[in-house]
């Protein structure tokens, strides 16, 4: 049984139901991954889902959705919601018989210890590091984490991890002593890209990508204060692809810092959308800050993918996997971001050669033995066949900001 939240979980199942994958999407969500390794290995699953769209139950395929409504919204935040989220689908494993129970990065296993002690398995997928929930309760955080503690260390199945930190993160929590941990990479296909141009070395502007979600933590506002550095230096346009809850704000220090024509919004694009902006760009910028908590950072591949070279924070995991088409600086360090770009402007030699880099650093992402549906695999497999999950690492270059 899987949780897959409330977003267009209903689309989705459907979809994969009729094997119709949406052309607009950029990748495969979640759901598409369980429910192909499901399938592949013979699993029986239960979707639980709070979509409004979704009907109280629907089978297709071996595979049965649930709708469960979200709890109500005077609750006092969401913390105090997952009491009542576990007790749900804890009631649901019992319903449904289930053999193993996989949670999402914000539940607290700690709560699902009635299952374990019932023999019922617990594994859980985890997308952001632990510790940056994002909640307002930053003292409840810290102590669900300390309860969650035993059971990464001892008692669950197994951890499905987007990347090396979070594996290093959950390792730290558990005090060195960690359940087997599968790392997983975001799946493409390789014809999501197929056709762009070469990056367009001997243009006078350096058309510059961001792509996510538009928030104080994914580093705008450094963006604009290094905008603001570079507009007397060099020709540039940044090409903004995404929502969030700082867009006025940035509007309006762009408007003020009197740069606000130097920027293009795009809002949330689809992939076609993406291929677009990203071939009509040279190199996509990524300032993500520390206090996100990211624990990938997809905007990194798709810009490799697209054979654009990305200047990026070390509060992007991502970047170790594709060193050689990346320059990086530490979080918030707007001058190295100036910096970067620049040399990037001034010198098409190294941005032709880190261009180059994208080919082979794109190849972990488009091989399905690393994507998340390999990782639901293994972790079957091994429940089936009554026995330990093997951990599966993925090998990462250390890399670190130039001198």
């Amino acid at each position: 049984m899987i949780d897959a939240g409330g977003r267009d979980s209903a689309k989705v199942f459907e979809r994969w139901s009729r094997r119709q994958t949406d052309r607009s999407a950029i990748c495969l969500p979640d759901l598409w991954h369980f429910l192909d390794a499901c399938q592949a290995h013979s699993v029986q699953a239960v979707v639980t889902t709070s979509d409004p769209r979704a009907a109280p139950m629907t089978r297709a395929r071996g595979m049965t959705l649930i709708h469960r409504p979200a709890s109500t919204p005077s609750r006092p935040g969401r913390h105090e919601d997952q009491f009542d989220l576990a007790h749900r689908k804890i009631a649901d494993a019992r319903r449904f018989s289930c053999d193993l129970v996989i949670l999402n990065d914000e539940a607290n296993p700690a709560l699902y210890e009635a299952l374990d002690a019932e023999g019922i398995g617990i594994a859980q997928i985890l997308r952001r590091r632990p510790g940056f929930g994002g909640g307002q309760n930053r003292l409840s955080e810290r102590l669900a984490l300390y309860a969650a503690r035993g059971f990464y260390a001892s008692r669950m199945v197994a951890l499905l991890s987007a990347s090396d930190v979070i594996s290093e993160d959950i390792d730290q929590l558990a005090g060195g002593t960690t359940r087997p941990i599968i790392e997983f990479l975001p799946h493409y296909q390789a014809s999501l890209f197929m056709g762009l141009p070469p990056v367009a070395l001997g243009a006078s502007v350096l058309n510059i990508c961001f792509t996510g979600p538009i928030t104080a933590e994914m580093g705008v506002f450094d963006m604009i204060a290094a905008a603001t550095l570079l507009r007397s230096g060099l020709k540039m346009r940044f090409h903004i692809c995404g929502e969030g809850a700082a867009l006025d704000a940035m509007k309006l220090q762009l408007a003020a810092a009197g740069i606000a024509g130097h920027f293009r919004f795009h809002g949330r694009v689809t992939r076609a959308r993406l291929r677009r902006v990203l071939g009509t760009c040279q190199v996509t910028l990524v300032p993500t800050r520390s206090e996100s908590g990211e624990g990938f950072g997809r905007s990194v591949v798709e810009s490799v993918l697209a054979g654009r070279p990305v200047v990026a924070s070390l509060a992007s995991p991502a970047v170790s996997y594709a060193p050689r088409a990346v320059r990086v600086v530490e979080p918030g360090d707007v001058q190295g971001y100036v910096d970067h770009l620049a040399y990037l402007y001034y010198d098409r030699q190294e941005l032709g050669r880190m261009a180059e880099a994208c080919g082979p650093a794109s190849a972990p992402f488009l091989n399905p033995a690393n994507s998340l549906t390999s990782a639901f695999g293994r972790l079957f497999q091994a429940v089936a066949e009554r026995r330990p999950v093997d951990a599966r690492f993925i090998r990462v270059t250390p890399i670190a900001p130039a001198a």
